[in-house]
C-alpha cells in the first residue's frame, strides 16, 4: 500500500462495494482501523464498531464453533473532564452537570444491570481526564467523599 497525501485521500474517497479475495495482513488491518477511528462522522458521534474475522475464524465458525465477542457496558462515572476533545459527545462542564457531578453507586449499579440484561459481560468505567484539576467543584466533591 502506498501513502497518499491528505487532500488526495479526501478528493478520491468513495464508498466501495467491491471486495478482493486477497488476504490482508494483520498489521495493515490494525493501521486501517486506527485511521478509521480518527475520521469524522455525522454529528460527531463516532458510532463505530469493528469486527475483524479472519478466514481461519470463518472456518471455525462453519465447523460449528461460534465466533463471539464480549460486549461492554460503558459507565461514565463522571461526565466532567479537563480536556476538550473534538470527538467526545458526553463531556459536560459543572454548570451543565448541576448537582450530578458524579454518578451515585445506585446509578452505577442500574447502568451495569441494564448492560447485563442486554448481554454485556464486561464494564468499561471512565473517570474523565482528572476533572478535579480544572474544576474546583469536582475537587470539592471528591474531597468530601474521601
Amino acid at each position: 500500500m502506498t501513502d497518499i497525501s491528505l487532500f488526495d485521500a479526501i478528493h478520491t474517497q468513495r464508498a466501495i462495494r467491491r471486495f478482493s479475495s486477497e488476504p490482508v495482513a494483520d498489521g495493515l488491518i490494525g493501521r486501517m482501523i486506527d485511521a478509521a477511528i480518527r475520521a469524522p462522522s455525522g454529528t460527531n458521534r463516532q458510532p463505530w464498531a469493528f469486527l475483524v474475522i479472519s478466514s481461519a475464524a470463518l472456518r471455525i465458525f462453519s465447523a460449528g464453533t461460534p465466533v463471539t465477542f464480549s460486549p461492554k457496558v460503558f459507565i461514565p462515572l463522571t461526565r466532567l473532564c479537563r480536556d476538550f476533545c473534538g470527538y467526545c459527545t458526553f463531556r459536560q462542564d459543572p454548570g451543565e452537570a448541576g448537582e450530578r457531578l458524579y454518578m451515585t453507586p445506585e446509578e452505577v449499579l442500574e447502568v451495569a444491570q441494564a448492560g447485563q440484561r442486554l448481554g454485556c459481560t464486561e464494564a468499561l468505567f471512565t473517570l474523565g481526564e482528572r476533572p478535579e484539576a480544572r474544576y474546583p467543584e469536582a475537587k470539592e466533591w471528591l474531597a468530601i467523599r474521601g
